[in-house]
């Protein structure tokens, strides 16, 4: 990488993590707002907007104090489907006893890695323009769902920025020849141990490796040595529920709802498609052209197949109307991407820069829209 692109990718990137602060900031000051009466502040930090967060950090706290992955000490129980972030309280739970906050500076840091990490994969992945990466980081950043996640102590922010990593992991070496590595198997795992949804993008991504493999006839070592490390990382995942009742599947998964059926719930696919035409982020709704404006651009298809499916996997298997449809969420990040790609092609005229700019700045002010009423949501749910 030359000097020059160096200095301006990391620009990028510092000037997106700050505009992410200015975010939080913004955040913090409308929720004290929202939590003051008569002037009086009733929380001595930052409130969070679902009980969820406490079942996390209760589960933290036993694990601290070796009690074992358990709600009520010494019994284990499969209620928490996210042991990662579970794990990830708990170390913060070494430096204070306020794991609510530690929940909520780890949302709100892996919050501030989405824009960024956009960033890099519309500029280095998919090689395009600067100014159509930039506007990629700062639409996810101003993304309405993702910003009542920053600050919600939820896992939410880390299951987006693991399906992004391991993105950018996949799509270059796999469009470019090179082989499947080991890491890639790790963070599968660790996306998994996040949120469950992720064993979707793991099946995706393993099947695309070994049709690459018969199709070239090579590769397979790689892949098994893969396999084999995704599995090393994955089995305490799965150990939970196994050694509590003989099941793979969570107990809070049967709770809510999880099934088999051969039909989907179609109220859940109008949900979905509901959340996502809302969420502010025009790049979203583009994305939907993807099929027909950008079809054979290597990368895309494993973009489209995670982005447009889990949702409709969801449909048949876990339709969850809860908290703003959080059980996609990381669909978000990617569809932004593909729908900055699909802008970036139609948008792609020199000559027409007046329109490019235009139309750019125009993302960014429906975006600022999403931005508030994200905000607001937040605010609202913690009130």
């Amino acid at each position: 990488m030359h000097l020059k692109s160096f200095v301006k990718r990391n620009l990028a990137e510092g000037a997106l993590i700050f505009g992410g602060i200015i975010v939080l900031a913004v955040q913090v000051i409308v929720q004290k707002y929202f939590l003051s009466t008569g002037g009086v502040d009733h929380t001595s930090i930052i409130g969070v907007p679902l009980d969820d967060v406490y079942i996390h950090c209760r589960y933290a706290e036993n694990l601290l104090s070796g009690h074992g992955y358990s709600f009520n000490p010494g019994h284990i129980v499969s209620a928490d489907t996210s042991p990662l972030w579970v794990v990830m309280i708990a170390f913060g739970g070494l430096f204070t006893s306020h794991l609510d906050l530690v929940a909520v500076l780890l949302s709100s840091f892996f919050y501030l890695l989405l824009a960024p990490a956009v960033f890099r994969i519309c500029r280095e992945t998919f090689n395009l323009p600067y100014s159509w990466s930039v506007i990629g980081g700062l639409i996810t950043l101003l993304s309405s769902r993702l910003v009542w996640a920053s600050t919600s102590g939820m896992e939410v922010s880390l299951a987006c920025f693991l399906t992004l990593l391991i993105l950018h992991e996949h799509i270059g070496p796999r469009e470019y020849g090179s082989t499947m590595r080991k890491r890639e198997g790790i963070f599968l795992a660790l996306g998994i141990a996040a949120r469950p949804e992720m064993m979707f993008l793991a099946a995706i991504v393993f099947a695309d490796w070994m049709i690459a493999a018969l199709k070239e006839k090579k590769g397979w070592s790689s892949i098994a040595k893969s396999i084999i490390a995704f599995l090393l990382f994955v089995f305490p995942v799965y150990w939970i529920p196994l050694s509590e009742r003989g099941s793979f599947i969570y107990h809070s998964s049967l709770v809510q709802g999880a099934r088999r059926s051969f039909i989907p719930d179609t109220g859940y696919l109008w949900f979905a498609f509901k959340v996502l035409l809302v969420s502010f982020s025009l790049p979203v709704l583009f994305a939907f052209l993807s099929p027909i404006s950008v079809r054979k651009q290597k990368g895309i298809l494993i973009l489209q197949i995670f982005g447009f499916g889990l949702p409709i996997l969801l449909a048949f298997i876990a339709p969850q109307f809860r908290h703003h449809g959080r059980y996609f969420f990381e669909v978000f990040p990617v569809l932004i991407v593909l729908g900055i790609i699909v802008s970036a092609k139609l948008f792609s005229d020199p000559s027409k820069k007046k329109i490019i700019t235009f139309t750019q700045s125009f993302f960014i002010a429906v975006a600022l829209i999403g931005t508030v009423r994200g905000i607001i949501l937040s605010a609202e749910s913690v009130a």
